[in-house]
């Protein structure tokens, strides 16, 4: 590799650098090679280092272009192509905007410059910052071995989703304490980890590989960004972050049939509970015809679906707690992390009822009104401020029209009622579901439908409820 800069620039508390080890990653993410496992079953958990507290609290988020002419409007069109198919593409979030700024645009501020690519902090750090973000488009001075195509296009692509990752409040995975890699941290660190370091990420400098199938996401860097800021509204997301979809097959046949497909945002991985059945866009619900068969859409009588125990997860990708150990009557509920504990183990009535624990106590409101808090109480059908509804989007709605809120993406944070937020529901407003689907005869969805990897379009079952990992699915409403 022809690198520019043969240094490895000190740590830069501001600052998230694109280093040369990281270029020669950006030529090789279009070359070809491919290293990641997407298919491959296992167990596949979450992994990220990233910076709680700088996370976007509103799903959509604004960018626009300090200096655009129109010599570089290819290379600021392939920037936005990437986002769009990556980090907004595996999450709900949304980038808006993509016009010149103004002097008063927030959001994420893109300034053009033949320079090292960077972003000025983390998350929120770059709201209506000017140049919060830098990337290059001509390499004259800096990452030569980009100034010509196809390693042009290749660079801007990479360069521009890793920048991207930072802008949402991802830092380095090398930075973590349990790295695995040999490059020094550089720029800002998280505040938490998820899951183990991932050498797959397109965060981490010693990953120099690109990605099967076009994406140079990692699995988990997917599973991370959904944790972070949830699914696309409806998704039931499986093993290899993959999501439930209803395909389609000619007129008169039995039933369409349910694969596991990259998750897109499509009506046809749209799914609402409904009682207990999970409807699809069409309106009709996912059956099983027998224990044993393969879920599709009609035909069966196995209609009625549970997540006994799941995590619900909040913002941050926190999960939901009990303040105290034990959990007498009365404690505070709060976000903390995830633990698989019995206080963070819910059944939820999705379709408006309780949200009994893991220690066989619900969730109740203090209060009616905008501020009141929430707690553990002994189960009681007959206590209105028991009764939850889950909207969609996400949000979780008490008899009172009030929604429940999270006061800070940090473990401990305190939760409330708040106005519900119309449209896309704000971060701290959504919650998912995490855990087992199990239906006919007590038997466990599962996203193994026998073959060596889980490739594309992979068919799930019922099968015993083992504890599996391709038994684990995420449900964002």
């Amino acid at each position: 590799m022809n690198r520019t800069d043969q240094h490895v620039p000190p740590r830069d508390a501001g600052r998230g650098w694109i280093a040369p080890t990281l270029l020669g990653a950006a030529v090789a993410i279009a070359g070809g090679c491919s290293v990641d496992g997407d298919g491959a079953l296992g167990e596949v958990e979450q992994a990220a280092y990233v910076h709680g507290a700088k996370l976007w609290r509103a799903p959509s988020i604004p960018v626009c272009w300090e200096n655009p002419t129109p010599a570089d409007a290819i290379d600021r069109e392939a920037v936005k192509n990437a986002v769009l198919q990556t980090w907004d593409a595996a999450s709900a979030l949304h980038f808006v905007g993509w016009g010149p700024c103004s002097a008063s645009s927030r959001g994420i501020r893109i300034e053009i410059s033949d320079t090292r690519p960077l972003t000025w902090g983390l998350g929120t750090d770059l709201d209506g910052r000017r140049g919060g973000m830098v990337l290059n488009f001509t390499f004259a001075r800096w990452g030569e071995t980009c100034r010509d195509q196809p390693a042009h296009g290749r660079c801007v692509r990479a360069i521009a989703i890793h920048e991207f990752g930072h802008a949402i409040g991802f830092a380095h995975e090398q930075n973590r304490p349990d790295n695995e890699c040999d490059q020094p941290p550089i720029g800002d660190d998280g505040d938490r980890t998820i899951g183990d370091f991932d050498a797959s990420s397109v965060m981490n400098y010693c990953n120099t590989a690109t990605f099967s199938n076009g994406s140079p996401l990692s699995i988990r860097d997917k599973i991370a960004v959904q944790r972070l800021y949830g699914a696309p509204s409806g998704a039931i997301v499986g093993h290899g972050a993959r999501c439930l979809d209803l395909m389609t097959v000619p007129e008169g046949a039995e039933a369409d049939p349910v694969r596991l497909r990259r998750c897109s945002d499509s009506l046809n991985q749209r799914w609402t509970y409904r009682g207990s059945e999970l409807t699809s866009f069409t309106g009709e619900a996912l059956d099983v015809a027998a224990e044993a068969g393969a879920p599709a859409k009609g035909g069966g009588s196995g209609r009625r679906w549970e997540m006994p125990d799941a995590a619900i997860l909040g913002w941050g990708g926190l999960c939901l707690d009990a303040a105290r150990d034990g959990a007498p009557a009365g404690t505070s509920a709060v976000l903390a992390s995830c633990d698989a504990s019995a206080t963070q183990q819910w059944t939820v009535a999705f379709d408006g009822g309780e949200v009994r624990s893991g220690l066989d106590q619900c969730l109740e409101a203090r209060g009616d009104g905008v501020g009141a808090g929430v707690e553990l109480r002994a189960c009681d059908p007959g206590r209105p401020r028991q009764r939850w509804r889950v909207r969609p989007g996400g949000q979780l709605e008490t008899a009172s029209g009030r929604c429940l809120r999270a006061q800070s993406s940090r473990p401990g944070a305190a939760l409330a009622l708040a106005h519900c937020t119309d449209g896309p529901a704000s971060p701290n407003q959504k919650w998912a579901f995490s855990g087992a689907l199990v239906g006919a005869g007590g038997r466990c969805l599962d996203a193994n439908d026998g073959r060596s990897e889980l490739a594309e379009g992979a068919r799930p079952h019922l099968a015993r409820c083992s504890g599996d990992a391709t038994q684990d699915w995420t449900y964002y409403p």
